[in-house]
């Protein structure tokens, strides 16, 4: 369900080991929907959904496996047509946990409790236009369901009349519980980190820490290195008794600022499911789908030397072109050549048993430079 990046990396695994896989993506130009793997379906209705996973279902005879490539199907499942784990296979199947972990408010006051650090965080409707906060501060979806691409993903708000103009033009009725206010954690000191794994009630299997070193668009990441120190076995440690404190199961991911100094963080995000750069656990457990599928007793884990780095190759060049415009330090040139040359790659669109991905990347990637200059255009003509 989703056939962004996660998606296609399943896809690929899944048909590598001979299984029929049924994709469901928003439009035909989601990434996945390229591949010549897999049987697809577009559409977001909800009644068209509960229908596809009925005729699989009973088509095939027996209980799919059914994962969530995407936060958008995620939280139309939890939230509009719970009813369709009645038909499918997740694992864990907990309802209760995937709707804590998927909500942001919840999930913060959970990590409150278990002495993790959260930035401070506000439901819309818990605050008035004149509030007294510290500025700036972050908007943020407290889940993807009424998402609304005149808000977008975030929203900085940098003062007071700022917050006063948003909060003037949004519904607060509506979306006062579906929109949070949140502290603004200064990325100067800190850098953005993610700690991707998958669990077996409250254990976890398999994981790795990363660093989301670039991103394109905003909020989106192209480039993600694994990390491997004194800060990421505490983190690690500390997350992995919030997990098993609730009983986890399946993939997790969870997004986190770290001083790297300091070894001071804060959860910022946290995903049950597949994430962007799966690639990289996928390239150090060779073997998730035999695991998955119970062939297999556990998730071997792959020896490397050099560290892994995913890239998404085209968003990347992107990132790489306008970090190289800003800056002036030649470590910065030395830093883009080891991630490409001096670490065990993936490169996210690339299967050479899967090329049409490939095209489709490039025919997004033109389209949205196209976009870009034509916004450019109309701006200097204004």
């Amino acid at each position: 369900m989703g056939m962004d990046f996660p998606g296609l990396f399943l896809l690929r695994e899944f048909a590598k080991k001979s299984f029929n896989v049924y994709c469901v993506g928003r439009t035909d130009d989601d990434i996945g929907m390229y591949s010549r793997f897999g049987k697809k379906y577009v559409t977001t209705s909800t009644t068209e959904i509960v229908e596809i996973i009925q005729n699989i279902a009973n088509g095939d005879g027996k209980r799919p496996l059914m994962f969530f490539g995407s936060g958008l199907y995620l939280d139309l499942v939890l939230e509009k047509i719970p009813e369709v784990f009645q038909y499918v296979d997740i694992p864990g199947r907990n309802i209760n946990i995937m709707k804590l972990l998927n909500t942001k408010s919840r999930v913060y006051k959970k990590l409150k409790d278990a002495g993790i650090n959260v930035p401070e965080t506000y439901l819309l409707k818990d605050i008035s236009k004149n509030c007294k906060i510290q500025f700036p501060v972050i908007v943020k979806w407290n889940t993807k369901k009424l998402y609304d691409e005149s808000i977008g993903k975030t929203k900085l708000i940098t003062d007071a009349r700022h917050l006063g103009n948003f909060y003037d033009t949004v519904d607060k009725g509506y979306l006062g519980e579906h929109i949070i206010i949140q502290e603004y954690i200064s990325e100067k000191s800190f850098v953005e980190w993610g700690y991707g794994a998958y669990y077996e009630s409250g254990i976890e299997v398999g994981g790795i820490v990363f660093w989301l070193k670039r991103q394109y668009p905003q909020g989106i990441s192209s480039c993600a290195v694994e990390i491997e120190d004194k800060n990421t076995e505490i983190v690690r440690g500390e997350l992995k008794d919030f997990l098993l404190n609730i009983k986890y199961s399946g993939f997790v991911e969870i997004d986190f600022l770290m001083d790297p100094i300091t070894g001071k963080y804060y959860v910022l995000d946290v995903n049950p499911r597949p994430w962007g750069c799966i690639e990289l656990f996928g390239k150090k457990y060779i073997n998730i789908v035999d695991y998955i599928t119970g062939n297999h007793n556990n998730l071997e884990e792959c020896q490397n030397i050099k560290p892994l780095c995913f890239i998404r190759f085209f968003p990347d060049c992107m990132a790489v072109f306008r970090t190289l415009k800003k800056t002036k330090k030649i470590t910065d040139y030395f830093s883009i050549l080891r991630e490409y040359f001096f670490t065990r790659l993936t490169i996210a669109e690339l299967d050479i048993r899967d090329l049409k991905p490939v095209w489709g990347c490039f025919k997004k990637g033109v389209r949205i430079l196209m976009n870009n200059s034509l916004q450019i255009n109309k701006n200097k003509a204004n």
